[in-house]
């Protein structure tokens, strides 16, 4: 073989080996999915140029920050940010990235509907980066991208519905109160929302003069007064109402294991806000509310 052979040849092998280390590597990284989500101890969300931070204390989330403020009532969304975990394993689980990385800031990235950083508790682990761009042109479908690693894939819109159209505030648990319906055993109200006392009986509901309920009409009137959702929030430690408040109903909660708290809801300034026992924030309640609280069992009291 001629010397000029040779030097063609021995370029092409080491051109073949550089090529071969590079798609070895690229396979690997690509391959190779990020740390199990259930190892994951510190979510950072940006929804819409609002920042939340959320840590994981035992099994569960709670807020750190929200906006880049710091937080009393510090509940969680647990459904939304489980929901969301899971759409990010689905993306974490391709072994290859069914489109070109490069291509990324074409399908929304610029301007996402939501940016995620996960974060492990051990520093050597890093952090993971997934943000979630436009639909595609059937709109069938959502672009992730994960530009860390890098990959870039579509998931199917039903997946991600429940992040549409969603604000930073969703993150939160927007609840006013931590019963659920079925930890509730006795209940007492008085004021606007009606004057009334109910108890639970095994699978029926009794009022103070003894007389039972029908047990659906209970539970669904239960289940919306425990799932009253705020729609704003005066997140400060030790909120207080101001002085020209006008109380206009009270709610007083008992379950199992000596549990209690009570609601107070007031109008100040024209609105509705409330303010439960246990929590430490003011909660302000959209309009209307008033109309879904009054319990059909008792007419309410004269303003």
């Amino acid at each position: 073989m001629t010397a000029p052979r040779k030097l063609i040849v021995l370029a092409i092998s080491l051109t073949l080996i550089v090529i071969g280390t590079w798609l070895d590597y690229r396979k690997r990284t690509t391959d190779t999915p990020f740390v199990k989500l259930g190892e994951v101890s510190k979510v950072e969300l940006l929804i819409r140029t609002k920042k939340v931070a959320l840590t994981k204390a035992g099994t569960h989330w709670q807020l750190e920050s929200f906006d880049e403020k710091p937080t009393v009532d510090r509940r969680v969304n647990e459904n939304l940010i489980n929901h969301l975990l899971d759409i990010i394993k689905v993306v974490n689980d391709q072994t290859q990235s069914p489109l070109n990385p490069n291509d990324a800031q074409e399908y929304g990235m610029k301007e996402p509907l939501l940016a995620v950083t996960l974060g492990w508790e051990k520093p050597t682990v890093g952090s993971e980066v997934v943000i979630f761009g436009n639909r595609n042109l059937s709109g069938k479908q959502i672009f992730a991208y994960f530009p860390k690693r890098p990959l870039l894939a579509e998931l199917p819109v039903v997946s991600v519905a429940l992040l549409e159209n969603k604000q930073a505030l969703d993150v939160r648990d927007r609840r006013i109160t931590t019963f659920e319906p079925d930890d509730v055993e006795d209940l007492q109200a008085s004021g606007r929302c009606g004057s009334f006392k109910l108890s639970r009986d095994g699978d029926r509901w009794t009022t103070s003069s003894g007389s039972a309920l029908e047990a659906n009409a209970a539970e669904s009137w239960l289940a919306t007064l425990l799932g009253t959702q705020y729609d704003g929030i005066e997140d400060k430690p030790s909120a207080t109402p101001s002085e020209d408040l006008n109380p206009v109903c009270n709610i007083a909660l008992a379950g199992r294991h000596a549990r209690k708290e009570s609601i107070e809801i007031f109008k100040t300034r024209g609105t509705l806000w409330a303010k439960n026992s246990i929590l430490p924030a003011l909660y302000h309640l959209p309009q209307g509310i008033m109309s879904a609280l009054i319990t059909p069992y008792s007419k309410p009291a004269h303003e």
